[in-house]
C-alpha cells in the first residue's frame, strides 16, 4: 500500500472514531467512566448537565460526592467489587445531589471492567434521571398508604408536608371552602419545613381566587407581580403558584390545594399532574372530615375514589375469598363484566396467571408484611397475560377483614424493556462482527504486504498489490457502509435529485451485478417494460440502493438460483420487485430485516455488517418511498419491493 492510501485508511478510521465519539457525546442518558474506587474520569454532556458541572472540573471527583445516602454508596460498592460478571443487570435507584442544584432520582446501570488478572480495572455508570416517573409513583403510594389509614387534620398535615418535599415549594396549604366561596378556612399549612397554625382569609385578589371552580391553575414566575394586593404572597417573596381545586362528590368546589415557591417553577407539569393525582383522594378527605363532625363514615367518598382512581383496584372478603367490589379500569384491564365476578371466588376467577403468589401476598400481609409495587402476571378473560405492579394491603370493612389490591398496568413497559436488552445486545453483537469484519482484509493486507517484502520478486509485488489493493477496497466499503448509516441516523444525507427513469435505473444497476451472478452461476433477469416510469431522483443513491438489495439476493441464493427483477406501475408509484430462490427469512426475523443492527444469523461464508438494508430503506425513505420484504419462510426464497412517487407526466 502505497502513502495515499494508507492516508486515506487513516483518515476513515479516524472519522469512524468520530462517529462513535459523537454517538457517545450525543447520547441523551448520562455516562460515566470510573476507577474501581469510583474517581471518575470520562463523564458525557449529559451526566455533566445531570450533575449540574462542567465535564472537565468533574474529572477526579468521585461519585459518593454526589449520593445523598453515603452508606447506599458503601453497599454498592461491596457488591459490585464482589460479583464477578461484566454487567449489573440490577439497576440502582438512589438520589442524586448535583452541584448547586436540586436533588433528583436516578437509576444507575453498572458495567464491570476487569483486567486478565481477574481485578476490576473500572466501572461504567449509565445515569437516567427518573424523578419525574418515581416522584408520581411515590404520590400514589403516598395516598394508597395514606388514603386508608390518615384520618382529618392528619392526613391534611401529612399530604402537606408531603407536596412540599417532594416538589421543592415553599408553602402548601390545604384549604375548606366557605359556602360563600368567597373566603376560606385552612385545614393544614405547612411553611418553610414546619406545620403552621390553620387560619381564616378571604379569596379577593389572590391566586386562591382564581383557582376556585378550576381543574388546575399555574402560575410559573412573577405571581407576585401578578397579584399585589396579596400581602402574604409579597412577605415572602412569592414567585410561582400552583393550585387545584378540591370537588366534592355531587362535584361542588369544597376546598383548594395551593402550593408556593420562591423560586420559578422549573416543572409545571410534574406539579400539575402530582396536584391532580392527591386532588380526589383530598377531597374525599375533606368530605370525610365533615361527615366525621356528625360521627358518620362517607362511603360514599370512598366508593368515589375507589372508582376514579387510574389504578385497577379490587376489594375481596379474607373470610371466604369473594370479589367484594372492583373499579372500572380492573375491568378494564381483565375483560370481565361486572357481574362476571362480584360475589366470585377471587382463587377461582382466573384472573392470576399462579395463585400461588395470592396465597404468598396474603400470608405476608397477615405477617405484618407489606406488600408494594410486587410484579405479578395476570390473565385476562381472553386468555392474554398482562403485567403489573400490585400493592395490597388488609382493611377493615364493617368489622370485617377486606384485601384492598392496586395495579398499574406495565405490560408495555416490560416490552420496551426487554426490545431494549434485546436491542443493546443486538448491538454488540453488531460491534463484535465489526471488529472481525475489519480485521479480515487488514489481516490479509499486512502478510501479502510482509511477504512481498520478504520475496521482493515483481511477481510476488504484483500479486501482493493487486491483493492488499482489493482488501482496501473491501475495508473501505465497510468503512463507507459505517459512515452512511451514521449520516442517515443524524439526517446528515442531502439528496441531489434529477429527473430519471426508474426502469433504467434498475438496468444500470442490474449491468453492474450481472457478472457476479455469473460468476455465482446464478440467473438474473430483468423483464422488459415499455411504458416510461419517471421519478425524480439522486442517481448515485439510487445505484447504492438498488445495488444493496441485488447484492443481498446474490449472497443468500444459491448456485443454480435465480433472481427476477420487475418494474411495475400500481397507482401513482412506481414498484420495483426483487424475486429469489434463496435460503428466505423465517417470520421471527422478518420484522426486524431492515432495523440497525439487527442480523437474522451470522454466516461466516457471507460474511458483511449487515448494514446494507437499512441503508436502503433510509435512503429510499428518503426519495418519499417505501421498502417491504416478504418471504415464506426459511429456504423458501424472499422478495424486496420498493415503492417510489411518480413525476406527473
Amino acid at each position: 500500500m502505497n502513502h495515499s492510501e494508507l492516508s486515506e485508511d487513516n483518515s476513515s478510521h479516524s472519522e469512524l472514531g468520530y462517529c462513535y465519539q459523537d454517538l457517545f457525546d450525543s447520547a441523551p442518558d448520562g455516562y460515566l467512566v470510573t476507577d474501581a474506587k469510583g474517581i471518575i474520569h470520562q463523564a458525557n454532556p449529559a451526566a455533566a448537565r445531570l450533575l449540574a458541572i462542567s465535564s472537565d472540573k468533574i474529572r477526579g471527583m468521585a461519585i459518593p460526592d454526589f449520593v445523598i445516602e453515603k452508606d447506599q454508596w458503601k453497599t454498592r460498592l461491596a457488591m459490585l467489587t464482589q460479583q464477578q460478571s461484566v454487567e449489573d443487570a440490577q439497576p440502582w435507584v438512589v438520589h442524586i445531589k448535583p452541584k448547586g442544584a436540586i436533588p433528583f432520582w436516578a437509576a444507575i446501570t453498572t458495567a464491570i471492567s476487569h483486567a486478565s488478572t481477574g481485578e476490576i480495572t473500572s466501572f461504567r455508570w449509565l445515569i437516567r434521571d427518573i424523578s419525574e416517573s418515581k416522584q408520581i409513583e411515590d404520590a400514589q403510594l403516598f395516598l394508597l398508604k395514606s388514603g386508608w389509614s390518615a384520618l382529618g387534620e392528619d392526613f391534611f398535615a401529612s399530604l402537606a408536608r408531603y407536596l412540599s418535599e417532594v416538589l421543592w415549594m415553599d408553602y402548601v396549604c390545604i384549604d375548606r371552602l366557605e359556602g360563600d366561596l368567597l373566603s376560606a378556612q385552612t385545614v393544614a399549612i405547612y411553611y418553610d419545613g414546619k406545620n403552621e397554625p390553620n387560619e381564616s382569609y378571604r379569596l379577593q385578589d389572590t391566586p386562591c381566587g382564581t383557582v376556585v371552580g378550576k381543574t388546575i391553575c399555574c402560575f410559573t414566575e412573577n405571581v407576585r407581580g401578578l397579584f399585589p394586593r396579596d400581602k402574604a404572597l409579597q412577605e415572602m417573596k412569592a414567585e410561582s403558584y400552583v393550585g387545584t381545586t378540591l370537588w366534592s362528590s355531587q362535584g361542588l368546589p369544597i376546598g383548594l390545594i395551593a402550593i408556593i415557591g420562591r423560586k420559578p417553577l422549573k416543572n409545571p407539569k410534574l406539579a400539575e399532574t402530582i396536584l391532580q393525582l392527591v386532588a380526589i383522594r383530598a377531597a374525599g378527605e375533606l368530605e370525610r372530615r365533615r361527615a366525621e363532625e356528625v360521627l358518620k363514615v362517607s362511603e360514599e367518598t370512598f366508593n368515589r375514589t375507589f372508582h376514579s382512581h387510574a389504578a385497577a383496584m379490587a376489594l375481596a372478603s379474607l373470610d371466604d375469598n369473594t370479589i367484594i367490589d372492583v373499579n372500572d379500569r380492573w375491568l378494564e384491564l381483565s375483560g370481565y363484566d361486572r357481574e362476571e365476578v362480584i360475589g366470585k371466588y377471587a382463587d377461582r376467577l382466573g384472573v392470576w396467571k399462579n395463585l400461588n403468589y395470592r396465597v404468598s401476598m396474603i400470608n405476608d400481609l397477615l405477617n405484618g408484611v407489606i406488600v408494594r409495587d410486587r410484579e405479578f402476571q395476570f390473565v385476562k378473560k381472553s386468555g392474554e397475560e398482562w403485567t403489573a405492579l400490585s400493592s395490597s394491603q388488609i382493611i377493615n370493612v364493617h368489622g370485617k377483614q377486606v384485601l384492598l389490591t392496586s395495579s398499574v398496568d406495565i405490560t408495555e413497559r416490560k416490552k420496551a424493556e426487554i426490545a431494549l436488552m434485546e436491542a443493546d445486545q443486538a448491538k454488540d453483537e453488531f460491534l463484535a462482527v465489526l471488529s472481525h469484519e475489519l480485521q479480515t482484509p487488514l489481516t490479509s493486507m499486512l502478510g501479502w504486504s510482509a511477504e512481498a517484502i520478504r520475496v521482493g520478486t515483481p511477481e510476488m509485488m504484483a500479486r501482493a498489490m493487486e491483493i492488499v489493493h482489493r482488501n482496501a477496497l473491501r475495508q473501505k466499503r465497510l468503512i463507507d457502509d459505517i459512515l452512511d448509516m451514521s449520516r442517515l441516523i443524524h439526517h446528515k444525507i442531502y439528496l441531489q435529485l434529477e429527473v430519471s427513469d426508474l426502469w433504467m435505473q434498475v438496468k444500470m444497476a442490474v449491468e453492474n451485478v450481472q457478472q457476479n451472478a455469473t460468476e455465482q452461476k446464478i440467473s438474473l433477469t430483468l423483464a422488459p417494460l415499455e411504458m416510461p416510469l419517471p421519478i425524480q431522483v439522486d442517481i448515485n443513491r439510487m445505484q447504492q440502493c438498488i445495488t444493496n438489495l441485488l447484492y443481498n439476493s446474490l449472497k443468500f441464493t444459491p448456485e443454480g438460483g435465480t433472481i427476477s427483477v420487475t418494474c411495475s406501475i400500481e397507482g401513482k408509484r412506481g414498484v420495483l420487485r426483487i424475486c429469489d430462490t434463496g435460503r428466505g427469512i423465517s417470520a421471527e426475523a422478518l420484522p426486524m430485516i431492515f432495523d440497525i443492527f439487527r442480523q437474522v444469523k451470522r454466516d461466516e461464508q457471507v460474511g458483511g455488517l449487515g448494514l446494507g438494508l437499512a441503508i436502503a430503506r433510509g435512503i429510499i425513505k428518503l426519495h418519499g418511498g417505501g421498502i417491504t420484504a416478504e418471504s415464506a419462510g426459511e429456504n423458501l426464497g424472499s422478495t424486496f419491493t420498493i415503492y417510489l412517487p411518480l413525476l406527473a407526466v
